[in-house]
């Protein structure tokens, strides 16, 4: 899946115009075009992608100091200073080898909530085994981390769909380290809600 962010700004005058036009020309750059607020350039970049990333990052963070400026995330309206803090955070999970190890935050209050189950392994040939384990309780994204204080087990919807509630809530589920969050609810979060005792 891709992601695609939008940059959109005025040509007014600025020191930084020739620069923002720059950075602009290296994703999909449409020239400046007339519209009923003036002159608007416009450009959209593509990712995932590192290079793409950073050159995003850098014409948002220059785009904070425009007079009239926006941004947005697959169609989806951004406040500029989240995007930077959005931005930088993609750009960082670029960094380590596994980028769960970044994004991925455990959720210490529900540590001693975890209720045991029971796995079937098979491997191969071998006799398939029972095991115990203890299910690891993740938030899928770093950046809208501060959200899961307010996650419930006994909240009326599931606890993916408070999780999707809350990077919608940070403007933030356009990243394309979320496209799957099946891959999240599947192997390393734990998101169904344990049975009625």
């Amino acid at each position: 899946m891709v992601t695609t962010l939008r940059l959109r700004f005025t040509h007014a005058r600025s020191a930084r115009l020739t620069s923002m036009i720059e950075v602009a020309q290296r994703g999909c750059y449409v020239p400046p075009a007339s519209h009923t607020q003036g002159l608007w350039h416009e450009t959209t970049f593509t990712l995932p992608g590192r290079q793409a990333a950073q050159d995003a990052l850098t014409l948002t963070e220059l785009l904070l100091r425009h007079p009239c400026a926006e941004a947005y995330g697959n169609d989806q309206r951004v406040n500029l200073h989240r995007m930077v803090g959005i931005l930088a955070c993609y750009a960082h999970s670029f960094g380590v080898i596994d980028y769960r190890a970044h994004c991925w935050v455990p959720l210490p209050r529900f540590l001693d909530d975890r209720t045991p189950i029971t796995y079937v392994v098979t491997s191969g040939d071998a006799p398939a085994q029972e095991v115990a384990a203890t299910p690891a309780w993740l938030f899928p994204c770093q950046y809208a981390s501060p959200a899961s204080n307010g996650l419930s087990l006994t909240h009326q919807a599931s606890l993916r769909a408070q999780v999707e509630s809350a990077l919608v809530q940070y403007e933030c589920a356009w990243c394309p380290r979320l496209r799957d969050l099946d891959h999240w609810e599947a192997g390393y979060g734990y998101v169904t809600k344990p049975p009625d005792e």
